[in-house]
């Protein structure tokens, strides 16, 4: 700035001018927060709004005494400035001095006891304290302020969802979506939530009621997705899926973890040619939204955001970019894979009874799924999981890996074969590197290529050798990794889908909730 004198003329300017510095403070940018306090301040020297911004401009540059000097000046003028209180609770907060920041908090609240926003700004303090309870209570009266603010109802809606309050989060949000105030980000939240606890009717009474009502991009994503799930899952009766999975689980072709470390090390020993694969909901996604049946129930828009939805997360592109017979085609040895497993690895009941995001794709997997294991039933069964109660059974396989004299790997990870090779003393190792998913790190995905489907699909089909009949090989490529399963059996090897446990061997937590305990799944190094 130059000239000041001559160029700012109101305090409404001057404070203007400081929200925009402050903007850069909070950018970084503290020397052009630092120039405007000291040219514009002394223009205005008994004008809380000038004296109030500047305040926040020197707090945020990190000048935290001068701040509070300022602020005290403030308070000189206008003794109970409630705007001032709350910008010293943030003070107090960036200090550290927590029952400083809560009593600025509450005088706040105090002096303006109908502000809703203070209740906010307390009850985003108190949550990041972890005091869930007590931002409860803030947010409810900042909602009974400001019942129809959809900022304040998604927050408190947060919060109830964190005190397994879901219906009342549930009315909360349906609230504002009705008065149609509510954000497209909040509607999705609304409408994931209903099918999360299984409200599937209020999902397409909500799709029904706005159908004329053109959404943005990210929403009609997510309309499309949800009400086409809803309609999936609606067609099937939940109380049958679960006896039907439930009565597997019991039966004598269900493998637990141990039976299924016992099989690997039986095969591996006789040298037989064998496949494990392992399908969840993104399996269920991909067969679903492929299927013809599907078109009965949800329209073609809906049936290709199914399966656009977990596509793009395998392979980086739109589902809608491959030609219709090579996705049949696709489907086709899928099913070839699943009809020649030795094990599939498939979701428990348990999970059939609570995930109700994903209840449709899963009922139409354990439906498809049943149908296979009653013309086939030599296959076995096991927990989709497996992958992971192999590893708590004996990290990184040992009972199953140590000593072998080869092991092929097919993963995003080329470092892999020679890690487990060096961990278990393995004789010869083999390496075929496939692009991972987008929850890699780009850095991860960049070293294996572009375009998993379907140029490095049929190469790798075309060229995976198996040395010996027996020779064991881990799989970990997603859709595409069980039907290399199926290839390496048919060419006499062990196949074992391992899946998302080798992103974790090598330290990338892909799965948050599974490997958050990265000491316990990264593969050590290897002693010299």
């Amino acid at each position: 700035m130059s000239d000041p004198q001559t160029t700012i003329t109101t305090a409404e300017e001057a404070t203007t001018l400081l929200r925009a510095a402050h903007a850069k403070a909070t950018a970084g940018n503290a020397k052009a927060a630092l120039d405007a306090v000291q040219e514009i301040v002394p223009l205005f020297p008994n004008n809380v709004n000038v004296l109030h911004v500047a305040g926040m401009c020197l707090r945020d540059a990190g000048r935290s005494g001068d701040a509070q000097a300022m602020f005290e000046r403030v308070f000189a003028i206008t003794p109970r400035f409630h705007y001032t209180e709350l910008e010293v609770a943030d003070l107090y907060a960036l200090r550290g001095d927590v029952e400083a920041a809560r009593t600025w908090f509450a005088r706040a609240i105090e002096t303006e006891p109908s502000h809703a926003p203070s209740y906010m700004r307390a009850a985003a303090f108190e949550r990041g304290l972890g005091n869930h309870r007590s931002a409860l209570l803030l947010l409810q009266r900042a909602h009974e302020l400001q019942p129809e603010d959809p900022d304040v109802a998604r927050r408190l809606a947060d919060v109830m969802l964190y005190h397994a309050r879901r219906e009342d989060a549930l009315l909360v949000l349906e609230a504002i979506v009705r008065s149609d105030r509510a954000s497209d980000d909040t509607i999705v939240h609304y409408l994931r939530l209903c099918s999360e606890m299984g409200h599937y009717d209020r999902v397409l009474a909500w799709n029904d009621a706005t159908a004329a009502t053109p959404p943005g991009k990210a929403l009609h994503f997510h309309r499309s997705l949800m009400a086409g799930h809803a309609k999936l899952a609606t067609r099937f009766v939940k109380d049958d899926i679960l006896r039907e999975a439930t009565a597997r689980e019991r039966s004598p072709r269900w493998f637990d973890g141990p039976a299924i470390e016992t099989a690997l090390r039986v095969v591996i020993a006789n040298r037989q040619p064998f496949s494990l694969v392992r399908l969840g909901d993104g399996e269920g996604r991909f067969l679903c939204a492929t299927d013809p049946w599907l078109s009965e129930i949800v329209t073609a828009e809906e049936a290709a955001t199914i399966g656009g939805s977990i596509w793009s997360n395998w392979f980086g592109h739109e589902l809608t970019t491959i030609s219709p017979p090579m996705i049949g085609r696709l489907r086709n040895q899928l099913e070839v894979s699943l009809e020649n497993a030795d094990v599939i690895g498939l979701p428990l009941a348990e999970r059939l009874n609570i995930d109700g995001y994903h209840f449709g794709y899963l009922a139409y997997l354990e439906r498809h799924v049943s149908a296979v294991l009653v013309r086939r039933p030599a296959i076995a069964a096991t927990d989709a999981f497996v992958n992971l109660i192999l590893h708590r059974l004996s990290p990184f396989y040992r009972q199953v890996l140590a000593g072998l004299d080869f092991l092929g790997v097919i993963s995003p990870h080329p470092e892999l074969a020679t890690r487990l090779g060096g961990l278990f003393n393995i004789g010869e190792l083999v390496s075929y590197v496939v692009p991972g998913e987008m929850r890699l790190p780009d850095h991860v995905r960049r070293q294996s290529g572009d375009g998993h489907f379907p140029g490095r699909f049929d190469a790798l089909m075309t060229n995976i050798s198996v040395p010996r009949s027996g020779a064991v090989f881990l799989v970990a490529a997603g859709l595409l990794g069980k039907i290399y399963c199926a290839r390496i059996k048919q060419l006499g090897g062990i196949a074992i889908d391992v899946g998302s446990v080798v992103d974790a061997w090598m330290g990338y937590n892909t799965r948050p909730g599974q490997f958050d305990k990265r000491d316990d799944w990264t593969i050590p190094p290897t002693p010299r």
